[in-house]
């Protein structure tokens, strides 16, 4: 188990309640399903009608700035994924989304390239 993964509460979650096994150098990672990205516009509307920001806890059980080992078989869903929370972070200005990550270090090399020159207001980055 990579040292970023020590202590996380989404393997102990992975583990526990789900019996699966999200994280290691070959484990298949968990991602974001169509139900996922249906609910978020669901939730901007729903923020439109009370009048403030409802906040996403983005990727749960996952950590959108992992950066998987050469040949990884999710290397591809999880590019996929990571662009499509972009796309709806920034189609979604009601909502607040907070991103959970054990890996700061690689954030600005993810985001996309007007995120570099300002992040958006409505991005909680908690590490």
């Amino acid at each position: 188990m990579a040292s970023e993964c020590a202590f996380c509460y989404a393997d102990i979650v992975a583990k526990d309640k789900m019996g699966r096994n999200l994280w290691g150098k070959n484990a298949l990672r968990m991602f974001m399903g169509p139900a996922y990205w249906q609910r978020l516009g669901k939730l901007s509307r729903l923020s439109g009608s009370l009048g403030h920001s409802i906040k996403v806890f983005a990727g749960s059980m996952c950590d959108l700035f992992e950066i998987l080992c050469p040949g990884h078989p999710d290397t591809v869903r999880m590019d996929t994924a990571r662009q499509l929370m972009f796309t709806e972070i920034d189609k979604n200005p009601d909502l607040t989304f907070i991103l959970c990550t054990k890996r700061p270090f690689n954030i600005m090399s993810l985001v996309p390239a007007h995120w570099q020159k300002a992040f958006p207001s409505n991005v909680w980055v908690l590490v």
